[in-house]
């Protein structure tokens, strides 16, 4: 009698409890969104592969996203392009900036929450993300995530 009726309401895991269905986690829905792309690319032939139908859609993640990088985030300054996370933001599809140029950068990506340039990013309403140190595992498929979920562990500190 009554195991069986524990046991039932305890089988329905994705049951809220308001009796409504939870949404499904987010990431998943993009990573859903990625793999269905993939799949309409390749197989109505505009791409010849499901690999480069990746590879585009991974390329467009941070299409039109113009990045510089501040607060000590790069390793090496003076050869900016060697670092992690400008190579990352690349493959992505971004353009990483040595300079800050108000025309046309659209994220300022900080290894620090206090930098002059967030303060200036916040300023100016350009989007600023603080890195933490562990790299998103979404950042290689490619997903419609936003530029924090990509560049790492991130926080957004202003999103304007």
């Amino acid at each position: 009698g009554s195991s069986s009726a524990s046991s039932s309401s305890s089988s329905s895991g994705n049951c809220s409890a308001s009796g409504g269905f939870a949404m499904p986690d987010p990431t998943l829905m993009d990573v859903l969104r990625v793999l269905r792309r993939v799949h309409l690319d390749w197989s109505s032939g505009g791409e010849e592969s499901a690999d480069r139908a990746l590879d585009a859609q991974r390329k467009g993640v941070l299409d039109k996203v113009h990045l510089v990088f501040a607060g000590g985030l790069l390793e090496t300054p003076d050869h900016p392009e060697r670092c992690a996370f400008w190579r990352l933001a690349e493959s992505l599809g971004a353009q990483c900036h040595r300079k800050w140029d108000a025309t046309f950068i659209t994220h300022v990506v900080a290894g620090e929450k206090r930098s002059g340039s967030v303060e200036r990013a916040v300023k100016e309403g350009v989007h600023a993300v603080s890195k933490a140190p562990a790299v998103a595992p979404s950042a290689h498929l490619g997903s419609s995530l936003p530029l924090s979920a990509h560049l790492g562990s991130s926080r957004l500190i202003s999103a304007h």
